[in-house]
């Protein structure tokens, strides 16, 4: 009996990827380039709906026409590598699915080129780690609309259940990468703010990580439920190898990156779009890798740490909590700003609504926020600055997160996460900004002209010949 899919490469999410097609009964063909990786698999999992193959003419024999496969590669050269192999060995209307974090003009070129070639190409998102591969991902595809829905019942059985599957056309033209590079600049965000609150527990409030670990779970109990929430609540109290001592304590502050929080900052660069929080966060990873130079500067720098009257035992709690309440829906808030953009400049015809429903489950940033954001966006394309439910929030809320910045000010310890969002908040809510001195100042040494509050029109004002200079 020929696979309904099959699949390349087995590292960690490629082989819990093709377990879940097997357990849901879906018979699936994998294949490694290192063979013996392929071997082992097999002889680790014996299935009859799970076959391996050393081959990569065999592999794609061993699939129902039309083929369908999916790529978990490497992103960048490895993804073009393997697309080169497979070419002569499909027939039209067979369709490449890239499963990896690939850049969305690289989806948008190669589609192209295999269009050209009569293969059908397919960019989807994946988030939820090795566990959400294995359990149910979030599932984000992008491309010809008529092929995705074909696929669509099969990614069904696949995605997390949350309580529809999280699987959803996104739209054309590299859309399904796009969507998951928006959603891991958000992760990037949401993983900050988590750290810039643990920081703050941990050095101004002079929390143990016990007691921290509890706030952690008692945010779980608010809107503030979140995979990522649970899982810093257990990492906070997973006990090291030596008595009374914590596993995080012995990691070394320096966090690694991969490309699609930068590029989703440079995205929001290209399309005149502010994502603040997911900077800051960028910034903090790249800072961290210089551990000697900061160390170095610490000592130099004498702290100027002021007096302040902190908040009661009773008081930190909510404080934080609320701090941190504002600060995630500024973040979603931002990042989904530039989705909106990107659907205009890309013509991707994004629905937000349904996005938002697909990272309701599976994925990294899944949380309980997302079922109202989701709802705001099946009755308003407006940001989610304007939704009722967000507005009363963060009104709650914005004196929580105004007051713990300048705790964290007083106290010399950098909050570039929290402080984005408060920068984002009040840039996007202010009706006067200073921006008249500074195009005043452009017309001045460049003649860059400017426009009145007065009158309509372009004017340009000779500064230099009025005793200015």
């Amino acid at each position: 009996m020929k696979s309904q899919i099959g699949l390349i490469g087995l590292a960690v999410m490629g082989r819990n990827f093709a377990l879940n097609f097997s357990n849901k009964n879906i018979p699936i063909s994998v294949y490694n380039r290192t063979s013996q990786i392929t071997d082992d698999f097999i002889d680790t999992y014996s299935r009859s709906n799970l076959k391996g193959f050393i081959s990569l003419q065999d592999f794609v024999n061993s699939l129902e026409k039309p083929r369908k496969i999916l790529l978990i590669v490497k992103a960048g050269p490895a993804v073009d590598n393997v697309i080169q192999e497979l070419i002569p060995l499909l027939d039209p209307n067979d369709t490449i699915i890239d499963c990896g974090n690939s850049y969305f003009k690289d989806t948008q070129a190669r589609q192209k080129y295999l269009q050209e070639k009569e293969i059908q190409y397919i960019g989807m998102g994946i988030s939820g780690g090795e566990e959400g591969a294995l359990n149910g991902p979030s599932l984000m595809p992008g491309g010809e609309k008529e092929v995705v829905e074909k696929l669509l019942p099969l990614l069904e059985k696949v995605a997390a259940p949350s309580p529809t599957p999280c699987v959803a056309y996104m739209g054309n033209n590299g859309a399904g990468h796009y969507v998951k590079m928006i959603h891991n600049g958000i992760e990037y965000a949401d993983m900050q703010l988590i750290a810039e609150i643990y920081h703050l527990g941990r050095k101004v409030f002079k929390m143990d990580n016990l007691t921290l670990s509890q706030l952690f779970e008692q945010f779980q109990k608010t809107e503030l439920n979140s995979y990522l929430v649970e899982i810093t609540a257990k990492i906070l109290r997973t006990p090291d190898s030596t008595p009374d001592t914590f596993l995080v304590d012995k990691i070394l502050d320096v966090a690694e990156a991969k490309g699609t929080g930068k590029w989703t900052v440079q995205e929001a660069v290209e399309l005149d779009e502010m994502v603040p929080s997911i900077m800051a966060a960028i910034s903090a990873r790249s800072k961290s890798k210089e551990k000697r130079k900061r160390q170095e500067l610490e000592r130099k720098y004498k702290r100027d740490n002021k007096e302040q009257l902190l908040p009661s035992s009773n008081e930190i709690n909510l404080l934080l909590q609320e701090a941190m309440l504002a600060a995630k829906i500024l973040s979603y808030a931002q990042g989904i700003d530039l989705l909106q953009k990107a659907s205009e400049v890309y013509q991707f015809d994004l629905n937000l609504s349904k996005i938002a429903k697909v990272w309701r489950g599976g994925c990294i940033i899944r949380s309980s926020l997302l079922n109202t954001i989701a709802d705001h966006f099946e009755k308003s394309e407006q940001s989610l600055l304007f939704s009722p439910f967000f507005q009363e929030r963060l009104q709650q809320c914005m004196g929580s997160l105004r007051k713990l910045i300048g705790i964290a000010q007083g106290n010399t310890i950098p909050v570039g996460s929290l402080s984005g969002a408060l920068f984002y908040f009040d840039l996007n809510s202010t009706d006067n900004l200073p921006m008249n001195l500074i195009q005043a100042q452009r017309d001045y040494f460049g003649a860059h002209e400017f426009a009145r509050t007065d009158r309509p029109g372009r004017f340009h004002y000779q500064w230099s010949e009025n005793g200015n200079n």
